[in-house]
């Protein structure tokens, strides 16, 4: 049976009401695991209700603030928007590789890692050049350093 949006709402209120998770599941033929999982969907934090968090979401928000953190800190160096011409993101995030990570810098300028990837220079079999500060590394390009 297909259940909407609002009859699993209600179903979730009456877990988190205190009603028992095998009732539930006799009740409306579904399985305890069906219930958990609509309960991390539909039921997240309630305003006004005060929770502790868990280690992990207590971690996760930390590794979001970080990357978002490092987001700003590069749209605010670069001398392009998101919006601007593919050669013009690439080229900033060229200057600011050594300094964070692919997959933020990435994001912050809206440019697929493949993309970005592709655009580093290659030399004749399978090198490539990269440049980390003022030391100038050369690598394959499937990641291996020599």
């Amino acid at each position: 049976m297909t259940y909407t949006d609002q009859e699993k709402t209600a179903i979730i209120a009456k877990y988190r009401q205190g009603k028992p998770i095998q009732e539930l599941c006799s009740e409306y033929e579904i399985c305890a695991r069906t219930i958990y999982r609509w309960a991390k969907k539909y039921c997240g934090i309630v305003p006004g209700e005060k929770r502790a968090l868990t280690v992990k979401e207590c971690d996760m928000l930390l590794h979001q603030v970080k990357k978002l953190e490092n987001i700003v800190a590069i749209l605010k160096t670069v001398n392009c928007t998101a919006h601007a011409p593919l050669k013009e993101k690439l080229h900033e995030l060229e200057l600011l590789y050594d300094q964070y990570d692919v997959h933020t810098l990435c994001e912050a300028l809206d440019v697929s890692r493949g993309t970005f990837s592709g655009s580093q220079p290659t030399r004749p079999g399978g090198l490539r050049w990269e440049t980390t500060g003022q030391a100038s590394r050369c690598s394959r390009t499937c990641g291996t350093s020599q």
